[in-house]
């Protein structure tokens, strides 16, 4: 049973619940690079930060085992260790709630991928789209339009 207090602004991250502030021990602290931290590891007694998993321009913190990233002008997606575990992308989204996501590869092109990474279909005429999921739903822009896409069973 531990007790800390931990300063500092908490990322936070959306599910079916409510909004998020943690994933078990492990939150996200905005401070000027975002800081992932497990808070019984990297936290002392007095609530001061000793060290971190991970430090990145953006992490989008989640519920979920792999983290999206972004550094300098590169995505990727780490694990909740700080591993890198994915090659770098021009963009990525978060994984949805069925285990999806979306990448942009160096020549634009948008593809929806697994959590293995793999290629599973090519979004034609899809431009951008937003980071963070939605729920089960991506938002993409098509054409000059901005559109819902969800793909699963």
């Amino acid at each position: 049973d531990a007790e800390l207090q931990v300063s500092g602004a908490l990322k936070s991250y959306s599910d079916n619940e409510g909004t998020m502030y943690h994933y078990g021990s492990l939150v996200c602290l905005n401070r000027p690079e975002d800081t992932l931290i497990d808070v019984l590891k990297h936290c002392n007694d007095q609530g001061e930060i000793t060290g971190c998993i991970a430090q990145y321009d953006e992490i989008y913190f989640e519920n979920y085992p792999y983290l999206a990233v972004k550094d300098g002008d590169k995505y990727f997606y780490i694990d909740t260790k700080g591993n890198i575990v994915s090659r770098s992308y021009k963009k990525v989204s978060t994984f949805n709630n069925l285990d999806y996501a979306l990448i942009m590869d160096n020549l634009g092109d948008v593809y929806v991928i697994n959590d293995q990474f793999k290629k599973l279909k090519k979004l034609e005429d899809v431009t951008d789209f937003r980071i963070e999921d939605t729920g089960e739903t991506f938002d993409v822009d098509r054409n000059g339009s901005s559109l819902i896409f969800y793909y699963g069973p």
